[in-house]
């Protein structure tokens, strides 16, 4: 219950003395004990002086998919190194999520349901992609007044804390296709949904409030609207090793690197490790991340702040680099 926010209450009471003082009685109990909920409707329902039901009716979807255990992620990953991109991918749950299902592969990018701590860790192991969404809710909206309806009764207090997010907006093939009024209108529907739901203490406390909250992606498509969230904050081939080294102009982009290096090692047979030479080394980002390859991205992500200590345990999880640590 902590994750979603305080519902509209309705009584419904049958055949009970004192009706009205009851029912305001019977609101101020159940705000009481269900102060962090999802917007929705409890429905109590009293017969005879007893209370008979406790229903809560709610319509708004937050980040979960069919199975409420799980959240949707979206991996952005190079153009032509999908397939490597997986690869990684499965290698890391395959030993964090052995029950993963089928992942859905489309240009630029991978989608997958994974749980909410795990999808976020994956900030700190994946070392190819360049950024990972969360998608919080995709509907149909052809008019400003339901974006804007919608986005009010969204539940966004669990990742956005009181707080008002970076909006990218684009749109394609909709109606709806001036970004700024997108913009104008979302930003409406979080500061009245921020001003009727403000964050609990207990919300606030498992966040870093140092850091800024994750921008907000807004993509229509066919008069679909997709919000998703970046939890990667800054893209993820800014490593913290970077301010550790010589840096040459231009150089090639870490995780491209890391992409090179994996189709690589797939070319590799022999039974020893391999000893990685490059005579042009430049700023050395191949052998910087052949030397980091299986050790976790030390660096701030944007999903610490809603999220600030992962139940994951992430050291130990990695596996060891395939190469030998030389330079």
């Amino acid at each position: 219950w902590a994750h979603w926010a305080l519902p509209a209450l309705g009584v419904s009471i049958k055949k009970s003395e004192d009706a009205g003082p009851c029912s305001q009685a019977l609101i101020s109990m159940v705000r009481a004990v269900l102060s962090n909920i999802c917007p929705g409707a409890i429905g109590v329902g009293i017969k005879n002086n007893c209370p008979m039901t406790l229903s809560l009716n709610y319509n708004i979807c937050m980040h979960t998919t069919k199975d409420s255990k799980n959240s949707l992620f979206f991996i952005v990953v190079p153009l032509g190194f999908e397939d490597v991109a997986q690869t990684e991918i499965y290698n890391h749950l395959s030993v964090l999520y052995p029950e993963l299902g089928p992942c859905k592969q489309s240009k630029g990018g991978i989608e997958l349901e994974l749980p909410l701590e795990i999808g976020l860790a994956l900030n700190h192991l994946l070392r190819i992609p360049t950024r990972i969404l969360l998608r919080l809710e995709k509907f149909r909206c052809r008019d400003f007044p339901k974006l804007y309806k919608k986005t009010q009764n969204y539940a966004w207090a669990p990742f956005l804390l009181g707080k008002m997010p970076k909006i990218h907006v684009t749109a394609k093939k909709s109606r709806m296709i001036h970004t700024g009024r997108i913009e104008e209108s979302i930003t409406k529907g979080l500061q009245d949904y921020f001003k009727g739901y403000p964050p609990s203490k207990a919300l606030q406390a498992q966040g870093d409030s140092t850091l800024s909250p994750p921008d907000l992606y807004v993509d229509f498509y066919d008069d679909n609207c997709q919000w998703s969230l970046n939890v990667s904050g800054e893209p993820l081939y800014f490593r913290s090793i970077k301010v550790q080294r010589h840096v040459m102009e231009a150089p090639i982009r870490e995780n491209l690197a890391t992409a090179l290096l994996a189709l690589l090692l797939q070319q590799y047979k022999q039974a020893e490790k391999p000893i990685l030479i490059d005579p042009m080394g430049g700023s050395g980002v191949f052998l910087s991340e052949a030397w980091a390859m299986g050790t976790p991205i030390d660096r701030p992500f944007a999903y610490q702040f809603f999220k600030k200590n992962l139940a994951l345990q992430i050291t130990g999880l990695v596996k060891e680099s395939f190469f030998l640590r030389y330079i």
